[in-house]
């Protein structure tokens, strides 16, 4: 099969816990993916580093027909990775035993996946979200609320790391619009990022960031038995983020 962008986004979903794929991944790290995984202190965090990095290998040379060791990586000062020596463009989060990358060429990008708690950090949700996301929450009832802020974490993380820059509280000045009937006055304006929730897993939230509106998701998922795609296609209209002018 020839692996292939134009303008669609790849969604590659991976299992970490997978013993399979430790033990065929782990010979595709480089000498210093392998220490790294070495210094942790748990087996299991040992062997989901290895998955992580030796899937991420193989992955990214399917689309660039190279060998995965022979692929190098640099990274910018927020610790985003990059390929040295091509444009393709990639990003990856992982949460519990689940992994996600995704992949374009066309687009800058930013993922994050967060395994969804029945409850949510109350001291961080003020100083994480907007004031108007703040009033959104807390509007909402009790059982509903740990869903709307795993959200507004996902979309805000992902959006740093599209941007290559580290997670920081100014982005309690940035707002996510989730609801549609969400009436949008005052002060605002939207800034060259867009957001696409992702409602792929249960128990999981997921938003993808990019500089483009428009994108076209397709899902890939690699597993013992061979590639497959998991789920059908999406073309979507990405949502804009909002920051106070």
């Amino acid at each position: 099969m020839q692996w292939s962008l134009g303008s669609q986004v790849h969604v590659w979903l991976v299992d970490l816990a997978d013993q399979w794929n430790y033990r065929h991944l782990s010979a595709l790290l480089s000498v210093a993916e392998s220490a790294r995984a070495d210094r942790l202190r748990l087996l299991r965090q040992q062997q989901r580093c290895i998955v992580a990095r030796g899937a991420l290998r193989l992955i990214l040379s399917l689309y660039l027909r190279q060998h995965p060791a022979s692929l190098s990586f640099l990274y910018n000062k927020a610790g985003k990775p990059a390929l040295t020596v091509n444009d393709l463009q990639f990003n990856l989060s992982h949460s519990g035993d689940l992994m996600l990358l995704v992949l374009a060429s066309e687009q800058q990008l930013g993922v994050d996946l967060e395994q969804q708690r029945p409850s949510y950090n109350q001291r961080l949700a003020k100083r994480l979200l907007s004031d108007r996301e703040y009033l959104q929450l807390q509007s909402l009832a009790v059982i509903d609320q740990a869903k709307y802020f795993y959200k507004i974490w996902t979309a805000k993380e992902a959006l740093t790391k599209a941007q290559g820059t580290v997670f920081s509280f100014a982005l309690a000045t940035v707002t996510v619009p989730i609801n549609d009937c969400w009436p949008l006055t005052g002060n605002l304006k939207t800034i060259n990022w867009y957001v696409q929730f992702l409602e792929l897993l249960p128990q999981y939230q997921t938003a993808i960031v990019s500089d483009t509106k428009f994108s076209q998701y397709v899902f890939w998922q690699f597993t013992p038995a061979g590639i497959k795609q998991w789920r059908s296609s999406i073309k979507a209209s990405l949502m804009p983020f909002y920051q106070q002018a």
